[in-house]
């Protein structure tokens, strides 16, 4: 009776100390996730004030550009905080490309593109959309001339976020 006893105190403890395993397990898994997620987030960041910066250059252009290279002819390369860490949790800008996903002279100009966070090989892919609503942009009707865009009231909002992985 006694041993009998001691076998179910026995099992009960193991399955105790397997249940707070599991838990440090999710727990663990649910701290990369959201590091990568971070990571990602930064990824957008970046590559929203990098489009906002390629806009101002253009702005006196009637056409707005069709896609923003990133960095032309580059594969993509990570950033973060300490590349030569595998640890450290890092992003990348997918296809160094944003593409403009309004039309040729619509208000706001809006460009998507894709960035990927990475944190102990857990990885966050997020598709982002930002639109860039500017003054001006138009002909004037008395000189002809074009009137250039000015982006000073935003520098880009976020109008569609989509994590896919």
């Amino acid at each position: 009776m006694v041993l009998m006893v001691l076998i179910i105190v026995s099992l009960l403890a193991a399955a105790a100390i397997e249940a707070g395993s599991l838990e440090m397990k999710i727990s663990h898994n649910e701290f990369k996730a959201q590091q990568a997620q971070q990571s990602a987030d930064a990824g957008v960041e970046w590559g929203a004030e990098r489009i906002y910066l390629y806009l101002l250059s253009y702005q006196a252009d009637a056409e707005l550009p069709v896609c923003i290279d990133f960095q032309p002819d580059s594969k993509p390369q990570r950033f973060g905080t300490d590349l030569l860490d595998p640890d450290s949790p890092n992003f990348m800008i997918n296809n160094w490309q944003a593409v403009r996903v309004s039309g040729a002279v619509s208000n706001p100009a809006v460009y998507q593109f894709t960035s990927t966070g990475n944190y102990l090989n857990t990885n966050k892919k997020i598709e982002v959309q930002i639109s860039y609503p500017y003054v001006g942009g138009t002909i004037d009707p008395i000189t002809g001339n074009f009137q250039e865009r000015n982006y000073s009231q935003s520098r880009g909002v976020i109008s569609c976020y989509k994590v896919c992985y």
